[in-house]
């Protein structure tokens, strides 16, 4: 009862926002919510469009991400932090995107989380990368010591496997966009949802170390 208390105590920002979302996919026409950027960069939509889906496999591409990178960050920083990443790239996003149609490129509309979650994926890259380096750092301190050293090198292997994945959905988005494929894919949305919570992340990583080390 333990385990599922804490899960549920630590998790409960993921639980609540896949409510919503299926809700809202199960419940509305996918087109509600939708951002225009021809309604001015901060319209009402500027986070509701984050809350619908446009079929059932993105919605089930997003919570796969929501859940995977969202436990990661929640585990290192907290529930509240990582809502606050989530929310602020969803809006990143949406800029990110009308800046591109005011150029003169992409669709009219967008809907789905992948903003958010990109945001996400940014900041547990940081969380990954100074985990990967205090790793390193914590093997050649306790060469000597054994079963300290198995647990730091699972550690280890454990945040390697964030960054891969993360430098596969960028390698993905970015050579999509490049190569002009996928054009109901809004590549530029997700990643500016992803520089934001790189950026966040580095900031919220350095004043952590600052205050409390």
């Amino acid at each position: 009862m333990t385990i599922v208390t804490n899960c549920l105590r630590l998790c409960w920002f993921l639980i609540a926002l896949t409510i919503v979302l299926i809700y809202v996919f199960v419940s509305y026409d996918h087109d509600a919510f939708a951002y225009g950027c021809h309604k001015g960069m901060f319209n009402a939509e500027v986070l509701g469009y984050s809350l619908n889906h446009q079929n059932e496999a993105h919605i089930a591409y997003n919570l796969i991400g929501l859940w995977f990178f969202g436990v990661y960050t929640i585990e290192a920083y907290g529930v509240f932090l990582t809502a606050f990443v989530y929310a602020s790239s969803v809006v990143a996003a949406a800029i990110a995107y009308y800046i591109q149609c005011y150029l003169g490129e992409g669709t009219d509309t967008i809907i789905g989380a992948s903003g958010g979650i990109y945001g996400i994926v940014g900041f547990s890259l940081v969380i990954a990368i100074i985990r990967m380096i205090d790793g390193a750092e914590q093997l050649e301190d306790n060469s000597r010591a054994r079963p300290l050293q198995y647990f730091i090198l699972v550690h280890f292997v454990v945040t390697l496997s964030y960054i891969i994945n993360t430098i596969i959905l960028l390698t993905f988005d970015i050579a999509s966009m490049l190569l002009e494929q996928s054009q109901s894919v809004a590549h530029i949305a997700h990643l500016g949802g992803f520089g934001w919570g790189f950026l966040v992340g580095c900031l919220i990583v350095i004043l952590d170390r600052s205050l409390f080390m």
